[in-house]
């Protein structure tokens, strides 16, 4: 099974109340921070390499 990054946003309920406190808050804003930029990757198509023979 391929491991996908999205499978974090699963776990990170229970790391917010595992760890109580600020380092809980950390996870939270660290999530959050990974969605937003990977919502801004979205539909981004790969930069397109020209052949230069030379």
């Amino acid at each position: 099974m391929k491991f996908a990054p999205w499978f974090v946003a699963g776990l990170a309920p229970f790391g917010a109340i595992a760890y109580s406190g600020y380092l809980g808050h950390a996870v939270v804003v660290v999530l959050t921070v990974g969605i937003f930029l990977g919502t801004l990757s979205l539909g981004k198509a790969p930069p397109i390499q020209t052949r230069q023979d030379g």
